[in-house]
């Protein structure tokens, strides 16, 4: 089990430590505890603890590490994927858009009749607050994935196609703001450069209050 552990990046170790206090407290005794007895007992305290952990809670520790993980815009790319939080964004995203979907029993039964006929997993209220992206989770995250026409597919979907040109554009709630805008005016579709900051920036999808789902964007290499 050590070498498995000893073989795990950086990032993953560092969010078992981060979830598991015990693990951590008990490889600090190995490495400052001078007495080889009590070293030796430190060091199988963590093994056990290590084995408590992959026994109990290996599943949901993996979902915090990959949602953790999907905050960083390099990890959603390789995903293909994004993250959207509350009820408002949640009921926007066209099912079949939707990878995975979580909820707590609260939300649950606060939103059954609009649940009917969705696929979810229900998850502790004590797991949404680590995936959660916000200081009050509302109860409810789901990994939705992306979809990007190209530019030539967006010049050809009208006779006269309208664009929002954007670059450089760093503030993510403007970025949500021009993508309400630009549905409420009716334009074709956003091209932005990719300097401009990450659309799937949970910041920016939370200001764009659903319209992400209707109007299509192409992020230009230049």
């Amino acid at each position: 089990r050590l070498r498995l552990f000893e073989k795990l990046d950086l990032n993953t170790k560092l969010e078992i430590f981060n979830n598991h206090k015990i693990i951590f407290y008990n490889l600090k005794n190995i490495h400052k505890n001078k007495d080889t007895e009590n070293s030796i007992l430190s060091y199988c305290a963590f093994l056990l603890s290590l084995d408590n952990f992959q026994k109990n809670t290996t599943e949901e520790t993996i979902k915090i590490i990959k949602f953790k993980k999907m905050k960083q815009p390099k990890a959603r790319k390789k995903e293909k994927c994004f993250l959207v939080e509350g009820p408002r964004m949640f009921f926007e995203i066209p099912k079949d858009r939707i990878e995975e979907c979580y909820l707590t029993e609260e939300f649950e039964d606060k939103y059954a009749e609009e649940l009917k006929g969705w696929h979810y997993e229900l998850i502790s209220e004590n797991v949404c607050k680590h995936l959660s992206d916000t200081k009050t989770p509302q109860g409810v995250i789901a990994v939705v994935r992306r979809t990007e026409p190209s530019i030539e597919e967006l010049l050809h979907k009208e006779k006269n196609p309208c664009f929002f040109l954007l670059e450089n554009l760093q503030d993510p709630g403007n970025l949500g703001t021009i993508v309400r805008t630009a549905e409420g005016a009716g334009v074709t579709g956003i091209i932005m450069n990719r300097e401009t900051v990450d659309i799937y920036n949970p910041k920016v999808i939370r200001s764009t209050m659903g319209a992400i789902f209707r109007v299509p964007f192409v992020i230009a290499d230049s």
